[in-house]
């Protein structure tokens, strides 16, 4: 009898134990390694890791995006997009991810063309005189950042300009009272995980009054000879014009002026395009970023070469 009471005792502590395995399964779990994916516009496939200890879904809301489950491998969900073949529009999907209750969310984008950052200014100057407030002109089509020197800091964005463009304001703190000078480095670059390179802009900051020399000269396109050249390029050197107008200057002349000489020009001759004499702006390239051009002339047509 006694044998029997405790074998029966012991068959009710195993069934109980076994009642309560049951009733508290391992926890289901979810995550995935990314929850975001940037594709570029000509299509590809990715992979990702979805970690969980059930069966899981991953579903797609848009057809130019689908998911395909790899239960072998490491990296177990495939995600491929279509081209883009959508001139000048970015797209985005959702992959809902779910397992047992549990639900992540995957945004899939995809850029319309090749991803690009380009920045209008080559350098900057800080005139402490002018102000310690400066801007940068910036057209991407992807997330940037900034690496900025200690002494500068972002102040702000403006609005998108109809080109894509947008304009980032800086400032920089005052020099201190024993500082004439100092200078820095802007880096721009993705934000992100694209391949795209840096764009470095050299800063310069000085508190000397910013002066420069102007001057407008005839130069006599029918009297150009060796010593007409010597002469002019003379009157040049001496006075050390940062910027100048010319006029009765053809390619030739403007060459013989800039080339070698740190100068560029903008203008165009009378006669449509390089043909004929220019009314040309000279100026220094270390001093000066053309950033528009344009002519026009005195007359009803002034888009067209023309006499008034």
């Amino acid at each position: 009898m006694k044998t029997f009471v405790r074998f029966f005792i012991i068959c009710v502590v195993f069934t109980v134990f076994s009642c309560s395995q049951k009733e508290n399964p391992e926890d289901a779990y979810l995550e995935v390694s990314t929850n975001q994916l940037l594709f570029f516009p000509e299509g590809s496939s990715k992979f990702i890791t979805v970690s969980t200890n059930r069966e899981f879904s991953a579903v797609p809301n848009s057809p130019w995006c689908t998911a395909e489950i790899l239960p072998a491998s490491k990296d177990n969900l495939k995600i491929t997009v279509s081209a883009n073949n959508v001139v000048g529009k970015d797209r985005t999907a959702e992959i809902t991810v779910s397992s047992d209750g549990l639900e992540e969310i995957l945004t899939v984008s995809q850029l319309a063309m090749e991803p690009s950052i380009s920045v209008r200014e080559k350098s900057v100057i800080i005139n402490e005189n002018a102000g310690l407030d400066f801007t940068l002109t910036i057209t991407a089509n992807i997330p940037i950042a900034f690496d900025l020197p200690a002494w500068i800091h972002e102040s702000g964005s403006g609005e998108i300009s109809l080109s894509g463009e947008k304009t980032y304001s800086f400032a920089a703190s005052a020099l201190n009272a024993d500082e004439l000078t100092r200078s820095g480095e802007i880096i721009v670059h993705p934000d992100g995980d694209y391949l795209v390179g840096n764009i470095v802009i050299p800063v310069t900051h000085n508190k000397a009054i910013c002066t420069f020399r102007i001057a407008t000269y005839n130069i006599l396109v029918a009297q150009w000879t060796a010593d007409r050249a010597a002469l002019v390029n003379g009157i040049i050197q001496k006075y050390d014009f940062d910027i100048f107008g010319t006029q009765e200057g053809t390619k030739v002349h403007l060459t013989d002026i800039t080339v070698g000489r740190g100068y560029a020009y903008t203008g165009g001759g009378r006669d449509g395009g390089e043909a004929g004499e220019y009314s040309a702006i000279v100026y220094k390239t270390n001093r000066f970023q053309l950033l528009d051009k344009g002519d026009f002339w005195y007359s009803q047509t002034p888009d067209i070469p023309s006499y008034g």
